[in-house]
């Protein structure tokens, strides 16, 4: 089990720490914007915004599940060993996901949402294709107001930092 709990943690916070970072910026942009006395429009468009990332988040712990990942034999050994399962006895696996398949073939278009049977590359492409969107809003939204050009790197340096775009 803590091979297992390993697993999803690495994958957890590899797949959710973009979004956390974005969703802090975001949240920290709505905030200099109400100090600041921005147009109205600005700050709804920047709650929208930060609205849009949770949305992406949740989508991303909604597909955790359903994640089919191929792990290394020696974790399968060792979680063997671990519960003492000596033996297998092979029974005849039934459905798409049997035999080395891609379960994931019969699902709609990964664009169209990121539930469902999917590898971690496939979420990890749709995560990046829409937090890229939402940066590039961002940081439309963010030249608008003026923001620092220290601000506007930072902007940028987290397209490069998580290959958003």
């Amino acid at each position: 089990m803590q091979t297992g709990f390993n697993l999803g943690y690495k994958l957890g916070v590899t797949l959710l720490l973009p979004c956390g970072e974005l969703r802090g910026t975001l949240s920290a942009l709505v905030t200099w914007c109400q100090v600041h006395g921005c147009d109205p429009s600005t700050c709804t468009r920047l709650g929208e915004l930060l609205t849009s990332v949770a949305q992406c988040e949740d989508g991303i712990v909604k597909s955790l599940p359903s994640i089919h990942q191929i792990p290394h034999p020696s974790d399968l050994s060792s979680a063997l060993e671990d519960v003492d399962f000596i033996s297998c006895s092979t029974a005849s696996n039934v459905g798409p996901c049997n035999a080395g398949q891609n379960c994931c073939s019969n699902q709609e278009s990964p664009s169209t949402s990121l539930l469902g049977c999917r590898t971690t590359q496939q979420i990890s492409n749709i995560m990046k294709q829409e937090l890229g969107q939402i940066l590039r809003d961002t940081i439309a939204v963010a030249e608008q107001i003026n923001l620092s050009e220290d601000l506007l790197s930072y902007l940028h340096a987290l397209k490069t930092k998580y290959s958003l775009f």
